[in-house]
């Protein structure tokens, strides 16, 4: 079975201001995995170059996502709108973060949400993570007990005694 999670973000970025400017300019607070520019990553393996303030909507609905990706553009909208009335330039992205246990996932995200993405300047992003390992499948091109090209698998069945 497909458990498959999946968080769409709102995240606006700004080369300058701190996360506390953007928030006070925004008036509201930011959300988890917001960073201000200049401060060390998590892992501490780099410095941030800019500011993302972030706000979320997570859903394990795969027929939700297209609401929940077109509620995000209003809501880019009108954080857009505040922002330039400060005379504040911020750049948009709609990031859809996948988690799943299973070897693999897919999202269909609606024509709808693409064009609303597009018609608001927005940038649409899409991060895949595996929550647990998922199968390894070893395939060793030439060798016949694991895979040889153009034949059939062998039965993984036990044999009859």
């Amino acid at each position: 079975m497909d458990k498959s999670t999946f968080v769409i973000s709102l995240d606006i970025y700004h080369g300058a201001f701190s996360l506390d400017q953007l928030s006070s300019i925004l008036g509201e607070p930011p959300g988890p995995g917001s960073h201000s520019l200049g401060v060390p990553s998590v892992t501490g393996s780099r410095v941030w170059r800019e500011t993302r303030w972030r706000v979320e909507d997570v859903t394990s609905d795969k027929h939700r996502i297209g609401e929940s990706l077109e509620a995000m553009v209003l809501k880019g909208k009108h954080l857009r709108t505040l922002a330039s009335k400060r005379r504040v330039r911020v750049d948009l992205v709609i990031n859809i973060a996948a988690f799943f246990t299973t070897a693999a996932c897919s999202l269909k995200v609606p024509h709808s949400a693409v064009l609303a993405i597009g018609r608001a300047r927005m940038a649409l992003l899409v991060d895949c993570y595996p929550c647990s390992e998922p199968p390894q499948r070893k395939l060793s091109l030439g060798r016949k007990k694991n895979y040889a090209p153009n034949k059939q698998p062998r039965s993984r069945r036990p044999k009859e005694s």
